[in-house]
């Protein structure tokens, strides 16, 4: 079948890249927001649905939202009828809602989709799918200070620590002397709380353009203290280094447009300075983006033609396969995954790896795989799964994810110490190690 060039998104953490804010409320923003994206969910989705179920689910966030004793909508009530119970509920409980703002129409649509338990079908408030859209047309996002947020979990999921994954290239961040590894602790003198999420502290740091933050970072068990002036933050495709002579680093942050060119522009000019040994891949914290840039990336890894994944949609079986002509035919090629690998750093990872081109080094990736578009609402809009995509060899991502070949965490006392033992086993796979 032929390849599908459609999007696969990603969920990603860029430092400040959602809204901390929803706009006022619209026309719109009531309970014809949730009763849309049922909707589309009923002509796209890849699966079939449930619309009372679903309604249900709705209804419960209202529930939750307002404290409002509100029934359930039966089994077995059809679709008119059903929308029509809940657009009773929903009058009810907004008549609850103190706030008054759109708030409750966006939390319950988001609390509806998100009952699907489908990491590539969710809700976008107004704001956040502005920024969406930008970040996917290479516009700047948001004014913040240019770094990547990432976090390090229990085995039950609880944040025990944020830190900086990584700092832009010529953003303030870089400017002001913001290094990987660092913590921030505090923001404009106010202390962060303990088990934030990385967006949480995204959203404490960004301000107005042309406004100075001053951050407290905890450093290598110090505290540093420096200031900031933030601007509008474009959030950067690659990042690239020699790390050892003839040993190629290439940090791949998201496959937004302009990825696959940059990609093989970045490899050729890795090339020129010498002669490449060996090249080392970091998609942590790659949570994905475009499929066509995707496929052009590997394109620079592998034959053209490589079978990269198989979809399934209500348009029957298609194939992902890799375009272009590849640069780095033979140097060994490592991979760096982790739990926020995710979509398209999972198609490229696995796809890698089992045509027996890298090994893969480090964390067990997300398992949040599907194709996906997005699409507007009255408020907002949604990301919708209409295919289910599996590995080369029909295996099963989603909700699984990818085990590395070699298993290496890193732990708190690895960032405390500025410690990187996930790249210094992959500088030792390809032969640079110490």
């Amino acid at each position: 079948m032929k390849p599908r060039a459609l999007q696969m998104m990603l969920s990603v953490v860029l430092a400040g890249l959602l809204a901390s804010a929803s706009p006022a409320l619209g026309a719109n923003a009531d309970a014809g927001l949730a009763i849309a994206a049922l909707h589309v969910l009923e002509q796209r989705y890849v699966k079939a649905v449930q619309p009372v179920t679903l309604l249900n689910a709705a209804v419960d966030s209202l529930r939750k939202t307002t404290h409002e004793d509100l029934p359930e909508i039966p089994d077995g009530t059809l679709g008119a009828q059903a929308e029509g119970v809940f657009r009773q509920d929903f009058a009810r409980a907004a008549q609850a809602d103190t706030a008054n703002d759109g708030t409750l129409a966006y939390q319950t649509t988001r609390d509806m989709l998100a009952s699907l338990h489908d990491t590539h079908t969710f809700y976008l408030d107004p704001a956040q799918f502005k920024e969406w859209q930008d970040r996917y047309a290479g516009k700047p996002g948001y004014a913040g200070v240019g770094s990547l947020l990432a976090s390090i979990k229990d085995s039950a999921g609880t944040i025990l620590m944020v830190y900086v994954a990584a700092v832009f290239p010529r953003s303030p961040a870089a400017v002001a002397g913001l290094q990987r590894f660092d913590q921030i602790v505090q923001v404009d003198g106010t202390p962060i709380a303990p088990a934030v999420t990385p967006l949480d502290v995204a959203r404490i740091v960004r301000g107005p353009i042309g406004s100075t933050v001053t951050l407290t970072l905890r450093r290598k068990g110090r505290d540093v203290m420096l200031t900031a002036t933030r601007q509008a933050i474009e959030a950067p495709v690659l990042s690239t280094e020699m790390v050892r002579p003839g040993i190629a680093y290439l940090h791949l942050f998201q496959f937004t447009t302009g990825a696959a060119d940059q990609f093989r522009s970045a490899v050729r000019s890795l090339e020129a300075q010498g002669s490449l040994r060996g090249v080392i891949l970091d998609l942590r914290e790659n949570g994905g983006g475009l499929y066509s840039e995707m496929q052009g990336v590997a394109g620079t890894l592998l034959p053209t033609g490589t079978l990269l994944a198989h979809a399934v949609s209500h348009e029957g079986p298609s194939q992902f396969v890799a375009t272009g002509t590849p640069l780095l035919a033979q140097i060994p090629l490592v991979v760096l995954t982790d739990g926020n690998t995710a979509s398209n750093g999972e198609v490229l990872s696995l796809a890698l790896h089992d045509a027996h081109r890298a090994t893969l080094i480090g964390e067990k990736t997300q398992g949040a795989l599907g194709e996906t578009i997005t699409l507007l609402l009255p408020a907002g809009g949604m990301g919708v799964t209409i295919a289910e995509v599996n590995g080369p060899q029909y295996e099963q991502v989603e909700g699984v994810g990818i085990g590395p070949d070699q298993v290496v965490s890193l732990t708190v006392q690895d960032v405390s110490d500025g410690a990187d033992p996930q790249l210094d086993a992959a500088l030792k796979a390809v032969g640079a190690g110490n």
